[in-house]
């Protein structure tokens, strides 16, 4: 019988200087594995007990029992050194073989070879180089020359990258979480697997946004049951993903929606009926009592419901029987700020987080982004960015791809990522028109309306006759849909003009107390993400102009009438700077400078100066303001300077409004404009006499 030793090694973990050492990333090691057939896993007996601790250190590794003091003398489990020093060791041993036919995780060795030949002599030379190093592996949990082994918490073969069994299990049979911790523990094991699972973050959004945040209250709705269930079917049915060959070109398949982002990264491989394509991993199906975990919770209605699971073949192939194969999928939620981007923004920070979270397998190789839209090919060729755009634009420009459009409607896999489920209805439901769907009691209204209105009559009774209608669908609920000039924007619900039904859309998004009476841009927004109807933009903007209690509460927001107006106080510290010169100063310095430029924070008074040449260029007092002020303080919103020729210049106005800042200048011959650093500069004079 095997006796394991294990002691508390906290305190001495605290007192050990830490050893910087690169681990292995999973996630690289597959991908090395494409195009082999056997493999052989290797698991080390007792591996960390083969390394020596030096004489020296042996003390501090001493520990008390009731049957005595005991040091150790081989490296304990439990350092904090532990890992690094064992991961040193294995790399030292296979250096000059690693990654060509073996991987090491630890006392984890994966053999793999493309030929059974090939693979034998591979096997003997790992196995020669552990007996001279004196290590040795356990043979019950060694498998040798296989097709099918278990590496990492993944099962590897030559069809591709699968999930391991037991951890499928393991999800189906999570009960319900009755606490936070419960629940962080459940999407901890699922986002593991997150590359394998269509759509992650459209389930954990539901799960984490009201159940994760900072001391909430605790309260498992039936959405958030529904969800559960839903992120553990989709366990159940994941892909096996193909490894990538880095010799092919990559498919990048991005789409965004209004809280996530989806992408999933592609290749074309053959497909004749003997290539190895990903299928579905031979998971048996759930027990009777395993798959009422998998039902959903919520009564039927006459909504349409959403499919959470995968389309799957009648022969049992995810996806890509045509060639085009999954390598890895990838979602995220968006931040909180992130969500008020434009629709367009959306679509491009889609593409950008996806190249930057696959960077090593785009990097340096021509791919093509796929999407539903033009906005990305459109964005590349934009003269005028902001700021955080020209970010995006300066990250995209470091790859080299090409841009290929495609349907709506064929867009399933990247779509799916990112169009979210149902949120709970006591944040969404809106009394008329929720967010997400119209509710019961006035859809009958909305048909009974599409009759009278003359805008939507027409389209409404050819739709109903079975004909078709460019750009125009109807639903199931008899409701008229629009999907863009062009047929590929999400469907948005046509608002009959009769009834009153317009002015009721634009009240749910600007008169209730969860809407909080907005400006016209953000109510036209909301009301836009939802439904459509000729000439909204006035609808709403008079709509909104003739509120009573916005004409009582809301604050003049504009300057004061007159010819004379003062300069808008700035909100923040260097949001708003004035410069101006100090020059011709006489004698000049050592280093030549005979003028200063001057810099005042216009919200707080703050000064900065600059000694300079006065006959420099308006490029080098662009050097001077990134140098000084950008780089401490970030750009500003508005810059306020005088008359002077390097600031009207034509490159002092192109840098400007390629980054944003607003440029002001002051009224000629009229110093009073610029007030701040005309005292500015009079102090300073002062001082230098």
């Amino acid at each position: 019988m095997e006796l394991s030793v294990s002691a508390s090694t906290i305190g001495l973990n605290r007192y050990t200087v830490k050893k910087s050492y690169p681990m292995p990333c999973s996630d690289e090691l597959f991908d090395r594995l494409a195009d082999n057939r056997f493999f052989t896993k290797i698991d080390l007996r007792s591996g960390y007990h083969l390394i020596r601790v030096t004489a020296a250190d042996q003390p501090k590794t001493a520990f008390r029992s009731r049957f005595g003091h005991y040091e150790f003398t081989v490296m304990p489990f439990g350092l904090t050194n532990t890992p690094a020093t064992f991961q040193r060791a294995m790399n030292d041993i296979f250096r000059d073989i690693l990654e060509q036919y073996v991987l090491v995780y630890l006392d984890d060795i994966l053999v793999y070879s493309r030929t059974l030949e090939e693979h034998l002599r591979h096997l003997r030379d790992v196995l020669d180089r552990l007996c001279r190093h004196g290590f040795y592996a356990k043979l019950s949990k060694c498998r040798f020359a296989q097709h099918k082994v278990d590496f990492l918490g993944h099962y590897v073969s030559d069809q591709g990258l699968h999930m391991d069994d037991a951890k499928i299990t393991a999800i189906v049979e999570w009960p319900a979480p009755t606490s936070a911790k419960q629940l962080r523990s459940f999407l901890g094991l699922t986002s593991y697997y997150s590359n394998f699972i269509r759509g992650y973050a459209r389930y954990s959004y539901i799960l984490t946004s009201t159940l994760l945040r900072k001391n909430p209250p605790w309260a498992w709705t039936p959405l958030h049951e529904d969800a559960f269930r839903a992120l553990k079917k989709a366990v159940t049915c994941t892909p096996v993903l193909h490894l990538p060959d880095f010799y092919r070109p990559f498919i990048l398949t991005t789409d965004a929606s209004d809280f996530p982002v989806g992408a999933v990264l592609s290749q074309v491989f053959s497909s004749s009926p003997d290539s190895f394509h990903p299928r579905i991993p031979r998971f048996p199906p759930p027990t009777p009592t395993t798959a009422s975990y998998l039902t959903p919770t919520r009564p039927a209605t006459d909504e349409p419901s959403i499919d959470y699971s995968p389309t799957i073949a009648k022969d049992g192939i995810v996806e890509s029987r045509s060639g085009d194969c999954p390598i890895v999928f990838y979602s995220r939620q968006l931040l909180p700020a992130e969500i008020n981007y434009t629709a367009d923004e959306r679509e491009v920070l889609a593409v950008v987080y996806a190249t930057r979270h696959w960077r090593h397998y785009l990097d340096g190789a021509p791919f093509t982004v796929r999407t539903d839209n033009s906005v990305v090919q459109a964005f590349l060729t934009k003269s005028k960015l902001t700021p955080r755009q020209a970010r995006w634009w300066r990250d995209l420009s470091e790859f080299s791809f090409t841009t290929e459009h495609i349907k709506g409607e064929t867009n399933r896999v990247a779509d799916a990522l990112s169009r979210r489920p149902d949120h709970d209805q006591e944040n969404i439901q809106l009394s008329s028109i929720p967010v997400t769907t119209v509710h019961h009691s006035v859809i009958d209204e909305f048909r009974t309306q599409y009759r009278h209105c003359p805008d939507y009559r027409d389209i409404h009774a050819t739709l109903r006759s079975g004909e078709t209608v460019p750009n125009y669908s109807l639903g199931d609920n008899g409701l008229v849909y629009w999907h863009g000039s062009q047929g590929t924007k999400e469907p948005r619900i046509c608002v009959p003009s009769t009834g009153q039904l317009r002015v009721r859309a634009v009240a749910e998004f600007h008169d209730q107390a969860a809407a909080g009476h907005m400006g016209f841009h953000k109510t036209l927004a909301r009301v836009s993400r939802l439904s459509v109807w000729p000439k909204r933009k006035d609808f709403v903007k008079d709509y909104v102009a003739e509120c009573p209690t916005c004409q009582e509460v809301n604050s003049a927001n504009h300057l004061p009438y007159g010819l004379l107006q003062p300069l808008p106080i700035p909100e923040g510290r260097w949001q708003s700077i004035s410069m101006d010169f100090i020059g011709p100063l006489r004698p000049p310095t050592p280093r030549g400078h005979d003028a200063i430029l001057v810099f005042v924070n216009r919200f707080t008074k703050r000064a900065r100066f600059v000694p300079c040449r006065y006959a420099i260029s308006a490029c080098e007092v662009a050097d001077i303001v990134f140098d000084r002020v950008v780089r401490d303080h970030g750009l500003p919103l508005s810059i306020i300077s005088d008359r002077d020729p390097r600031f009207t210049s034509r490159f002092w106005r192109r840098l400007h409004e390629v980054y944003g800042t607003q440029l002001r200048f002051s009224s000629s011959y009229h110093s009073e404009t610029d007030g701040q650093t005309e005292i500015t500069n009079k102090t300073l004079g002062d001082i230098r006499l």
